[in-house]
């Protein structure tokens, strides 16, 4: 029994009701434009502080800091090998029913320019969501570093700093990524 006294294979059937249900029509106060990058300027305005402080004491005991960290590592671990668990045994679930991935990197397209494009929906669509909310979570690490009163790197804060937007462009559909290059060479899996 876990803690709230649901069966582990309940929470996964009530979390697999959530999650193959999921529809994203473009709302939302995460998604907008606004909030990833306000989200970024705050971070790098907090790195860009921290590099400029000539002495850099740890905001907290090296016991807690090592404590908090581990148990940090220890979920953001966690979480990765789920969610890459997940991805791929929806992307695997999604090729064997559609043939390929030209329906899921290509939805369709409204006939007339004036109709909106259907909304984004499904279990795989939905974990790409929650991959999207976990650079949010992953901003912790460079919160971890300053309390420890470490040097934060540039290409760390650039590489954090960068994510919440670029995912949420990429969810918008304003960015090409990668894989149009895949459709370009048209391949025969899609």
């Amino acid at each position: 029994m876990w803690p709230w006294g649901m069966p582990p294979h309940r929470v996964h059937l009530a979390w697999a009701a959530v999650i193959d249900k999921f529809v994203w029509d473009g709302k939302g106060s995460l998604m907008h434009w606004s909030t990833p990058a306000l989200v970024s300027t705050i971070y790098l305005a907090i790195c860009a502080a921290h590099s400029l402080r000539r002495t850099k004491p740890p905001l907290a005991s090296a016991r807690t800091l090592d404590t908090v960290t581990a148990l940090h590592n220890v979920l953001l671990a966690a979480f990765s090998a789920v969610a890459c668990a997940a991805g791929t045994y929806y992307l695997a679930a999604h090729l064997s029913k559609n043939g390929g991935l030209h329906p899921f990197l290509c939805p369709p397209v409204p006939s007339e320019p004036s109709l909106t494009p259907p909304p984004l929906s499904g279990p795989l669509h939905g974990w790409c969501y929650i991959f999207y909310l976990s650079k949010y979570w992953e901003l912790v690490d460079t919160l971890l570093l300053i309390s420890r009163g470490k040097r934060v790197v540039f290409l760390h804060a650039f590489h954090h700093a960068l994510l919440p937007p670029l995912m949420a462009a990429l969810f918008h559909g304003r960015v090409s990524v990668s894989l149009v290059g895949l459709t370009v060479l048209n391949p025969p899996f899609l």
